[in-house]
């Protein structure tokens, strides 16, 4: 029994594509680093878009008007960067694109 274990485990040596002992353990490890990237791109995301609604029901308030502009169009440019960079302009309403293109176009 303990000579099949060893040839086992021997033949899974010689097969070529089976990892280097610990190869998994860095695979892992830099899928985790990915996510937390990932992550805290999301996380940025969602901070940007809060400030965005924000920012947009202060500018049709009239308050500060200049200011809360600029801020707005600013906003709407980081996260379309944003939605681009993190390959997530899917997931959201061809509307709320349509609004964050239009603030966004002021820059130019």
């Amino acid at each position: 029994m303990l000579l099949l274990v060893f040839l086992f485990f021997s033949s899974l040596q010689a097969h070529e594509g089976v990892g280097v002992e610990g190869e998994e353990a860095e695979i892992v490890s830099h899928l985790i680093a990915a996510t937390e990237g990932q992550l805290e791109g999301q996380r940025e995301l969602l901070k940007l878009m809060r400030q965005f609604l924000d920012q947009k029901r202060d500018f049709l308030k009239g308050e500060e008007e200049k200011k809360t502009g600029y801020q707005l169009v600013q906003t709407s440019k980081k996260i379309l960067a944003l939605l681009e960079k993190e390959h997530l302009k899917d997931l959201f309403s061809g509307s709320y694109l349509d609004e964050l293109q239009f603030f966004s176009s002021f820059t130019h």
